[in-house]
């Protein structure tokens, strides 16, 4: 999956932009999008950001299918965060495996 996050706010410790996704082919069941800033697990038998293991979320905000992209509004503290997770909603429930990525802007936060 595309994804980027250009960090256009300039304070240490602070994070503002666009955080964007490619959507997937099949959006039948799609309703939405959680986003969140959540800290990984440090887990010494896996590289793979699709087996890493999250703690510590702070949810961020919903868009609807259809949208590619959230704002991370200028001045958002980063904390201890380490990576940006979008989590696909259905009807039945959120997906249990987040769309992360270690390709670190400026900041140390992920995504």
């Amino acid at each position: 999956m595309d994804r980027g996050f250009p960090d256009f706010d300039l304070d240490a410790g602070d994070l503002g932009g666009n955080l964007s996704w490619e959507e997937p082919l099949e959006l039948e069941l799609l309703e939405f999008y959680n986003v969140y800033m959540a800290i990984a697990v440090e887990d010494s038998d896996s590289t793979a950001d699709e087996h890493q293991s999250f703690t510590s979320r702070s949810f961020l905000g919903a868009v609807p299918k259809g949208t590619k992209e959230f704002l991370i509004p200028p001045e958002t503290a980063l904390g201890n965060f380490t990576h940006f997770l979008v989590y696909l909603h259905s009807a039945l429930a959120e997906q249990t495996t987040p769309s992360s990525s270690s390709e670190a802007p400026e900041e140390t936060l992920n995504w």
